[in-house]
């Protein structure tokens, strides 16, 4: 008899968990999140902080992890960790560097993080050193990760004014440069106009 309540509470349990986990995690600090985005990112990838204010979630396991985000402007600090079995069949944990990803949240936007998943315990290894992540939303590039870290654990701090701290080029620069920069500053709205203009060119 006891079995079964086990069994049963086990079971109740599991579908609990399944069950939250479909509903998107807030990364805020205020529950209602009347204006929000929608960021995916894949169970590999951990948040560490979010605008330099340390993040501590442990979600329950699926391919892909929703969360819900502030509008506005984002530093996101994030990193790979995964449990894998090593070259002498033990279980080791690896875990990569922070990187971050700057940019500006849109209300009822969707992100993807994505990265190029190790395909073995050694590619994983390499991967903990020189991890890459890009975000999307539909399908257009809207951050790139950066190793240039503005994360300090020692000194938590929630100002995310650095994200205006790019330095704007001199207008004698290189396109290349300029393109960079103002690409960096602008709203997904822009970068969506600026591709259809640049497709209907001939």
């Amino acid at each position: 008899m006891n079995n079964k309540i086990l069994s049963l509470a086990f079971l109740v349990t599991l579908l609990s968990l399944s069950c939250a986990s479909n509903k998107p995690i807030n990364l805020g600090t205020n529950n209602s999140l009347a204006d929000f985005a929608i960021l995916q990112v894949p169970i590999e990838i951990d948040i560490v902080h979010l605008n330099q204010k340390a993040i501590n979630i442990i979600p329950a396991y699926q391919k892909i992890i929703t969360y819900r985000l502030p509008v506005g402007k984002q530093v996101l600090g994030l990193r790979y960790n995964n449990l894998l079995t090593n070259d002498d069949g033990e279980q080791e944990t690896i875990k990569s560097h922070t990187v971050e990803l700057l940019f500006n949240a849109e209300k009822d936007q969707t992100y993807q993080v994505k990265f190029i998943a190790p395909a073995s315990f050694i590619a994983a290894k390499d991967l903990a050193n020189s991890l890459e992540l890009t975000l999307y939303s539909q399908d257009i590039v809207i951050a790139q990760s950066s190793s240039n870290n503005l994360w300090n654990v020692a000194n938590i701090s929630t100002d995310i004014d650095k994200i205006d701290d790019l330095k704007k080029p001199t207008d004698n620069a290189p396109a290349g440069e300029q393109l960079h920069y103002w690409w960096q500053i602008a709203s997904e709205s822009e970068r969506r106009k600026f591709i259809t203009q640049i497709s209907q060119q001939d």
